[in-house]
């Protein structure tokens, strides 16, 4: 039985594909997100912060990852103007964001690490006004 060239080069050509498809391609391994806002320190008109801890499935924590906050608040078209990421080390992460109004938020926080599934995150929060807290030291 002769076979024609043809097919062996295409019989040579799918298995050099798929050699180079296997070497190339990363499979996306999902990770973890772990945030913990405090209520209690959500007060308007200044900087909020909390820290957030961001490791892969077995719990090793994930170095490199790019975090993305924001938030809005829920009742009118507001955003935060500033926000920053700083790394602490060990997956850990510290966010800021300026919420500059008391009222309802949704704080959404995305991330995205090489090899990963993006993740993102999305906390309802009630953002107190700082009188409050004032007048209740003033009075006491």
């Amino acid at each position: 039985m002769h076979i024609r060239p043809f097919f062996w080069f295409l019989l040579a050509f799918t298995c050099v594909s798929v050699l180079v498809f296997a070497a190339v391609a990363r499979p996306h391994v999902s990770a973890l997100l772990n945030v913990h806002i405090n209520q209690e320190d959500l007060l308007a008109t200044r900087m909020t912060s909390f820290d957030l801890h961001i490791s892969d499935a077995q719990g090793l924590p994930i170095e490199e990852a790019e975090v993305l906050p924001s938030a809005h608040m829920t009742n009118m078209d507001m955003h935060t103007p500033v926000s920053t990421v700083t790394k602490l080390g060990n997956g850990r992460y510290n966010v800021q964001l300026w919420l500059n109004m008391a009222g309802p938020w949704a704080i959404t926080i995305r991330a995205n690490a090489d090899g990963f599934t993006s993740l993102q995150r999305t906390f309802y929060v009630q953002v107190a006004p700082l009188f409050v807290i004032i007048r209740w030291v003033v009075a006491h």
